[in-house]
């Protein structure tokens, strides 16, 4: 993951030097509700300050938030010492290298911070979920930007996100440290940990879908190759061609197509995870690519059926209780037409393949039990419209 050091070496009363150079995007980030500080060049100090290199880690961000950016962009901090905090005198500097904005933390309104706890400053009003210490005139730029913690004219911490630093997720998502420790404060200054995006599957924090842990633990990075199976990360356990079988798909709902509410099915044959693992739709014209996240095992039994969407949730998936959240991100939005479906590793290795022929609305398409022939499923109760998710498939009619 890039990183810029940003530490510098200060003579006494000499200052900080500006920090906007192409290295990094120069921002300081002051905490506090005091006054802004009209550059970054020389950001204020206090005598009481007493927070030394490390002891405050940067944790997490959310610069483009779902939504209107204003009173919801927020950062996170850690107390990553073995000692309560006092924040009083800290300076937050955040923003563009063009329009960085100052803040410090008045002892008045200073919160302290105990070992390992997390604090989360924000734009929003304090006391909202993403401010447990408020910065109203704090902005995070969309397009890449800079947050630098100050003590006095010694740096604490620093991050560069956007293109010259940190890769910034997609719009809603927060982008996190894996871990808060750091490295020995006499060498440089780099994260011993890498940065990942909130998980696209985790509960959203606000009405608006956004992802993140504003002032609380983050969820663990997992390492390339693993996922997370409960609180642990193991590695994936990677399917082999011939341990699946596509079983049933119902691509085609009555009305406008609800990308939460399609589904495909398959027959699993040996235990594996689905994580990692691409499914692919399509026809003669284009295919559609829909990638399962590699960050929760979501392991599958062997010997089992199991149905593959973009919800666990019965209100919003067409009632199926035990539908697999596997694309969380967009759900299915799959062609209302004949069709290939292909499961496949992120390396190609194709795991399973099968075609079908058109579907009609709010009729999902199975194999017939043999495993020879695709038609029409006929049950009803088992979900809005006609099929058997998650159960035995309709036999076919007999061909004369």
């Amino acid at each position: 993951m890039p990183w810029h050091d940003t530490r510098r070496s200060h003579s006494p009363g000499a200052g900080l030097p500006t920090l906007g150079g192409p290295a990094s995007l120069g921002v300081l980030l002051v905490l506090g509700v005091a006054c802004e500080a009209p550059t970054a060049d020389a950001p204020p100090t206090h005598a009481n300050c007493a927070v030394a290199w490390g002891e405050l880690v940067i944790t997490e961000l959310m610069a483009n938030p779902a939504g209107p950016d204003a009173g919801a962009e927020w950062f996170e901090i850690a107390n990553a010492s073995d000692r309560t905090v006092g924040l009083g005198g800290l300076v937050l500097t955040a923003g563009s290298a063009a329009r960085p904005r100052s803040h410090r933390i008045l002892e008045v309104v200073a919160p302290d911070l105990a070992p390992g706890a997390h604090l989360a400053i924000g734009s929003a009003p304090l006391g909202s979920v993403i401010a447990g210490y408020a910065w109203p005139e704090m902005t995070l730029p969309n397009t890449g930007g800079f947050i630098e913690i100050h003590c006095a004219d010694q740096a604490v911490d620093a991050v560069v996100f956007g293109p010259e630093g940190i890769p910034l997720p997609p719009e809603g998502r927060a982008v996190q440290r894996c871990g808060a420790a750091r490295t020995n404060p006499s060498g440089p200054m780099h994260p011993d940990a890498p940065w990942c995006p909130a998980d696209a599957a985790s509960a959203p924090y606000d009405a608006l879908g956004n992802r993140g842990t504003p002032g609380a633990p983050n969820v663990p990075c997992p390492l390339q190759g693993h996922c997370l199976d409960g609180d642990a990360t193991r590695p994936i356990r990677t399917p082999a061609p011939g341990d699946a079988a596509f079983w049933e798909v119902y691509p085609d709902l009555p009305g406008a197509d609800d990308p939460w509410a399609e589904w495909v099915e398959i027959r699993v044959f040996r235990a594996f995870d689905l994580a990692g693992l691409v499914l692919e739709h399509a026809t003669s014209t284009g295919t559609r690519t829909f990638p399962i996240p590699q960050s929760h095992c979501l392991p599958v039994d062997g010997d089992s059926i199991q149905v593959l969407g973009g919800t666990s949730d019965p209100t919003r998936n067409g009632g199926i209780v035990a539908m697999v959240a596997a694309f969380p991100t967009r759900g299915l939005t799959l062609y209302n037409s004949a069709a290939t479906l292909a499961l496949k590793t992120v390396d190609g290795l194709e795991i399973a393949r099968a075609a079908h022929g058109a579907p009609r609305a709010g009729i999902a398409i199975g194999l017939d039990p043999s495993g020879s022939t695709w038609c029409d499923q006929r049950s009803s109760d088992h979900f809005d419209g006609l099929g058997t998710p998650g159960l035995p498939n309709d036999p076919c009619p007999e061909v004369p």
